[in-house]
């Protein structure tokens, strides 16, 4: 894929490694079709989005065919994989931290075997990583310090920004409008629908007058603009309430229980204090989340940050 930010002085380089031949990988079956891959990297294409403007970020799929660039001028190499991709992951890593790139893996790999992967990489992700990957880069790649408390500290802000009425209505407004002169046949409407459509009427409407407000407006900007497609529109509707129902279980948060505008990021000072990432090293004391691995005098550093 070309470099998705043209501009940016500093670059990162993200790579989805080709898939060994597995049940997962339907190499045998993809060369009868036109497609070029079976997954598309979704998760590094998430890392791109939220990556800072300063940064030019080109994203490699190795598995659609693409040939790794190792003579790349990035100064970040970030990686992801699957446990069925580790030796992958690690014959791409180890060439990259000989050229002396800044070498970053994550994934469900980093997560399930970090004491494999730290051998193989400068800086080792585990766990999601929306939060922490922008504010590792801003850092300048310092190796600092962040317990649990504090990502679910930061988890639970993004998820209410992502996840707010306001927010959520604004995305699905935007993909509506791509449907406008789109000619295709429906799926007919089926009766379940109605009954679908009234639970959730009913829903909303004991939520107060904001999520009365966003229920029907969303319906009735759907039926303005793409009516063809109300009846999905409710199947989205439906899907919020889910999202809600699952961060609720995990973050006690209610989203028509406060304005957006409530909403706070961490605060200042703990970013100056730079808990913003993880640090590496044997026997230190803290349960971190992720952890950086490496050289340290790379990172300008010595000892554990507090």
């Amino acid at each position: 894929m070309a470099a998705l930010r043209r501009t940016a002085r500093r670059h990162v380089y993200l790579i989805q490694p080709k898939f060994p031949p597995s049940y997962w990988g339907q190499e045998f079956f993809i060369k009868m079709t036109h497609y070029g891959a079976v997954y598309p990297p979704l998760g590094l294409i998430t890392l791109a989005a939220l990556t800072p403007s300063e940064y030019a970020v080109t994203v490699c799929d190795e598995s659609a065919g693409e040939l790794v660039d190792f003579e790349t001028d990035a100064e970040i190499v970030g990686i992801t994989g699957y446990l069925f991709q580790m030796v992958r992951v690690f014959e791409l890593a180890d060439p990259f931290r000989g050229r002396g790139k800044t070498v970053v893996i994550g994934g469900p790999m980093a997560t399930l075997l970090p004491e494999q992967c730290r051998a193989h990489c400068d800086v080792l992700f585990e766990g999601e990583a929306e939060y922490t990957w922008p504010r590792f880069l801003r850092s300048n790649f310092r190796p600092l310090s962040m317990t649990e408390a504090e990502l679910k500290q930061g988890l639970e802000w993004l998820f209410q920004r992502l996840y707010a009425p306001e927010a959520f209505a604004a995305r699905l407004m935007g993909n509506l409008s791509r449907f406008r002169n789109v000619r295709f046949r429906s799926e007919p409407v089926r009766a379940s629908y109605a009954a679908v459509f009234l639970r959730l009427a009913w829903y909303y409407g004991g939520k107060g007058r904001a999520a009365r407000k966003f229920f029907w407006g969303c319906l009735w900007k759907t039926l303005r603009q793409a009516p063809r497609i109300v009846g999905q529109m409710v199947i989205y509707l439906g899907m919020y309430v889910h999202f809600c129902k699952v961060h609720q279980l995990a973050l006690s948060w209610e989203p028509w229980g406060a304005p957006v505008g409530r909403i706070r990021a961490p605060s200042v000072k703990d970013k100056m204090a730079g808990r913003s990432a993880l640090v590496a090293g044997p026997g230190h004391s803290k349960r971190l989340v992720h952890l950086f691995c490496g050289n340290r005098e790379k990172f300008g550093t010595s000892g554990d940050v507090p």
